[in-house]
């Protein structure tokens, strides 16, 4: 079985051995990273990006990076991508890059995925639409001269079928009953149905109101799924705690849709909402039982602080805070 582990600099000489003629460093680089061959020092230029090895109990058997072209999520694109020489034509790649889906759909919350493969390439281009890659048509193709040759490029994509499932929207009055119920359900679980929690909060039952009251400042985005329903939803107020601070509120989804990504896609618009409303930070509070969330707020930037005097839900334990002009 295949897994994938975060690239290290003592992997580079054997990624760079694989490339064992120009042709194939040239495919496999589009000259990004210098001449043939390359030095272990040029090939560092990938640390600046997000590595990957993939290893099975053999060994190291394939590497690839990713990237965000934007500065959202949204798109994860995948660069770099090759296979050990002995382990080509066997479907590792097709599995190191099933793998590599799983952690841009599945922790990132892309919506999509995508990355360019050379025309002359069959095979890399056959790996890829055994993937679930398919072909798009940018509005220039992109061309390398490369070996005293124009090399194409394809451009493909392949899309997080369960961010078609939803959409994003603001709350409704309507939609009170149906969140208030998602969030006593998850507190329910997590055996946090008691004082001190937003289980208890006066406004859970009437959450449309409580944002729709200042809603320059406030905001609550329902997820509804593809019937319909809703299945989630995030808000963000003002803090008093710290200057010029917003606060991350009640973000819960159904069980049926977690680990799909919408999570990190709701703390995605949370943010943009924080920062356009001229916030320069954001808070947040959870307890140590939601080990999943607490994980999610760490790669998304928030730092653990000590407890704010401010804290109104005395049975949260763990704070986090981000700054937004620290990026």
């Amino acid at each position: 079985m295949i897994r994938i582990r975060p690239y290290k600099t003592a992997d580079s000489d054997e990624v760079l051995s694989w490339c064992q003629d120009e042709t194939t460093f040239y495919r496999w680089t589009a000259g990004v990273l210098g001449n043939y061959p390359v030095t272990q020092k040029e090939f560092g230029f990938v640390e600046s990006l997000m590595p990957f090895i993939a290893f099975d109990e053999s060994g190291t058997v394939g590497f690839f990076t990713l990237r965000n072209p934007d500065e959202s999520f949204d798109e994860l694109r995948f660069g770099f991508v090759i296979v050990k020489p002995d382990k080509r034509g066997k479907g590792y790649g097709k599995m190191m890059l099933q793998q590599g889906l799983k952690f841009v759909f599945e922790l990132y919350g892309a919506r999509r995925a995508s990355l360019g493969v050379f025309e002359e390439n069959l095979a890399a281009y056959g790996c890829y639409k055994t993937v679930g890659f398919r072909d798009v048509v940018p509005d220039v193709t992109e061309t390398y001269c490369i070996q005293g040759e124009e090399w194409k490029c394809k451009e493909m994509i392949i899309e997080n079928e369960q961010c078609k499932n939803y959409q994003i929207r603001p709350i409704t009055e309507a939609d009170d009953p149906f969140i208030a119920d998602i969030i006593r359900t998850n507190l329910k679980r997590y055996h946090l149905d008691i004082p001190g929690t937003v289980y208890y909060d006066p406004e859970v039952d009437h959450l449309s109101r409580y944002y729709h009251a200042l809603p320059d400042k406030r905001g609550y985005f329902i997820v509804e799924g593809d019937d319909g329903q809703v299945i989630g939803g995030v808000g963000i107020a003002e803090f008093a705690g710290f200057e010029n601070c917003a606060e991350l509120q009640k973000i819960y989804l159904t069980d049926a849709v977690k680990g799909n990504g919408i999570g990190r896609h709701l703390m995605q618009v949370a943010e943009e909402f924080a920062r356009k409303a001229g916030y320069d930070r954001m808070y947040l509070e959870t307890h140590t039982n939601l080990e999943t969330a607490i994980h999610m707020y760490e790669k998304l930037g928030f730092c653990q602080i000590g407890r704010p005097e401010t804290v109104l839900h005395g049975t949260m334990n763990r704070f986090y805070l981000k700054e937004f002009d620290s990026e």
